[in-house]
């Protein structure tokens, strides 16, 4: 998928709540667990995936050049959001 593709993919399920508008509160790295990527759809398998903790309670799974273009157009958009760690004091 080139990147325009993945950029307007990304927006309409940001629109349509498919994927979270905030950064997750947490994130783990490592190999992939075959799931299937919440960005491009597409199963992760032979790589490392990234598995993150959004505020909406769901955790979701990426390929990491998915999520990191994810956070990138949540930033182009103007909707990035982060979670310090001293939030809940």
């Amino acid at each position: 998928m080139n990147e325009d593709n993945l950029r307007l993919r990304i927006r309409n399920k940001i629109l349509t709540r498919e994927l979270p508008s905030q950064s997750a509160f947490k994130t783990w790295g490592g190999r992939a667990t075959d799931n299937r990527c919440a960005v491009c759809d597409a199963d992760i398998a032979g790589t490392n995936e990234i598995e993150a903790e959004s505020a909406d309670g769901q955790t979701r799974f990426y390929h990491v050049p998915c999520y990191n273009a994810l956070c990138a157009e949540r930033q182009a958009i103007g909707i990035a959001t982060t979670v310090s760690a001293n939030s809940a004091e």
